[in-house]
């Protein structure tokens, strides 16, 4: 990419030059800096696309990559790696070097802007596929849900068990004191308390049963989102001289319309529409008036 914002960066990083020799990091000169609050990949993108540096991407494992380079005679050297970032340089021109980085950063930030604007405009841009992504984390949160009933179901089971059983000793109904408040106690009876027991932690179950099934139920909809995103420009009824940014701006009702001509997605649709009418509504009180 090229425009007046990167002819800026250029310049202001005039003093930085190409090294492709080893860099030796004798201590004593080179000291090591961790770089907060500056993004990695619009570094790396300066480095190898604005300077057209050689940036040695992936070398080893959980090394994203290494950039060397000379800054006014001295050898330096910014390494990302999976759980860091730093710069190794000396001490005298450290500052300076990540002053220039935080600078140059604000203007590619302009860049991209203005380079993703036009390609918006020509629609001359691509959308990652991340099927696999939404699909993934669907599963994780059926595995969740699956595990969540199976332990209220389990919870369910043994209350039922230890009720019988206490109904059978005699004792379920005998009146103990639970607590005194003054003149007033209050009553209770061990069934009560066995119930209580049971009802807290089942509660608590159908309670992240609701909002796992909530999340379920918006991830969905957001993977139908995202696949007739990448679905509808394959189609016949994708219009090239329409914007793309504006579909990727329908929901899924609208997205599914446009592959809906002759109305064989009806039934998806309304089956869609039930679904979401109730999550839009308040699930968690109808999934307990329903289970009530």
């Amino acid at each position: 990419m090229n425009n007046e914002h990167t002819e800026k960066i250029k310049h202001l990083m005039c003093e930085f030059e190409k090294i492709n020799d080893n860099i030796n990091l004798e201590q004593g000169e080179q000291k090591e800096y961790k770089i907060d609050n500056l993004d990695p990949h619009l570094i790396g993108y300066i480095f190898s696309n604005v300077l057209n540096f050689n940036v040695d991407y992936r070398p080893i494992e959980k090394i994203n990559y290494f950039i060397k380079f000379i800054y006014k005679g001295n050898k330096c050297v910014i390494v990302h790696a999976k759980l860091s970032f730093k710069l190794y340089c000396r001490e005298e021109i450290a500052t300076e070097i990540l002053e220039v980085f935080k600078e140059s950063i604000k203007i590619m930030e302009q860049a991209l802007l203005i380079y993703s604007e036009e390609a918006v405009a020509n629609n001359d841009y691509s959308l990652p596929n991340r099927n696999t992504y939404y699909k993934n984390k669907i599963c994780v949160i059926e595995n969740d849900i699956s595990d969540t009933m199976l332990q209220s179901k389990k919870l369910e089971t043994e209350l039922e068990k230890k009720r019988e059983k206490l109904i059978a000793s005699g004792r379920a109904n005998k009146t103990i004191v639970k607590e005194q408040r003054g003149k007033y106690s209050i009553i209770e009876t061990p069934l009560d308390k066995l119930i209580n027991k049971y009802s807290d932690k089942i509660d608590d179950l159908e309670i992240r049963l609701s909002y796992l099934v909530e999340l379920y139920i918006d991830n969905y909809f957001s993977y139908i989102e995202h696949f007739l995103s990448l679905l509808i420009p394959m189609t016949d009824e994708y219009n090239e001289k329409e914007q793309y940014a504006k579909i990727l701006g329908y929901d899924w009702n609208a997205k599914l319309q446009i592959i809906n001509k002759d109305g064989k997605h009806n039934a998806i649709i309304e089956d869609l529409s039930r679904i979401k009418d109730i999550f839009e509504i308040d699930l968690p009180m109808v999934y307990f008036q329903e289970k009530n």
